[in-house]
Parts: C-alpha cells; structure tokens; sequence
C-alpha cells in the first residue's frame, strides 16, 4: 500500500506540472480535453487558428470530398527499371497541409468536357478515369464494401 500511495502520489505530480506547462504555454485547460489529439486540436485553435482555414459545413459536400481520401495505402512492387533514382516520400500528408488548401472561395463545375487540360486546376473534382493496360496500379478507389484498393491495367 505503501508502494502504491507513493506510486499515484507522483503520477498525480506528473500530471499537475504538465496540465500547468499546457495551461502556462498555450492558454489551454487539459480538463477540456478528453485526449491528446483533442487537446492538440483545443491548442491550435486557440494559438494557431485566425479564420483562415475553410471549414467545411455542408454535410453532402463533406460526404463528396471525403471519399477522396483514402491514408495509409500501402502496395509493394517489384521494380523493373535500369539507371533509375529511387526516391523515398515521408510524411507527405503533413507536407501537403503546409501548402494551399481549396476551399473559401470555391465554385461548382458540373461538366468540363473530354479534353480539359489539369496543368491549371485546382480544387476537388470528382472524375471518371480510364486507364491503359500498362498502368501499374497506383490510383486507390474505394470498393462498394468501405475497403481501399488499388486500379490495376491488367
């Protein structure tokens, strides 16, 4: 019992000089926040957030933009190549929310015809995409049950 009192004494310790750190760094309470993924989110609200970020609130346009995202596709190949550079991206997801995001002054396109060129777009576009025979498989789409595969040519 001993042990035990001494053991949650210091854990209580602990956790009062990081609720004061937070609370002291980033004017955040730690009790309004259920999680650490939370409380990183109260504080970047808080800190970080000056209304320059597109909040989504249209439920059906959310719906739309969420099925582009997939996270975490992993496929392995075999490369067949001779003098090639390899080349290896991490952290590509936090990488791409530095750059700009569509969305505060966004407008609907309903059709762009066949032969648009993509060099000047720059939004979320919902696409019907053919591909060759030769294609390797690297466009993800989601499959009727909810699961995450990748288009193969062949």
């Amino acid at each position: 019992m001993k042990y035990l009192g001494r053991d949650l004494q210091c854990l209580y310790l602990v956790m009062k000089k990081f609720h004061e750190e937070v609370h002291n760094t980033y004017k955040v309470d730690v009790i309004n926040a259920l999680s650490i993924s939370r409380l990183a989110f109260n504080i970047f609200v808080n800190r970080y957030y000056k209304n320059n970020i597109a909040l989504i609130t249209n439920k059906e346009l959310w719906s739309c933009i969420k099925e582009s995202y997939y996270g975490a596709v992993a496929e392995v190949y075999i490369p067949l190549c001779e003098n090639a550079v390899y080349v290896d991206k991490n952290s590509l997801y936090p990488y791409a929310s530095l750059n700009a995001m569509p969305g505060k002054n966004a407008v609907y396109t309903d059709y762009m015809g066949n032969h648009v060129s993509i060099d000047g777009l720059f939004g979320f576009y919902y696409c019907d995409i053919e591909c060759s025979k030769n294609y390797i498989g690297l466009l993800p789409f989601r499959t009727e049950s909810g699961s995450v595969r990748m288009i193969n040519g062949r």
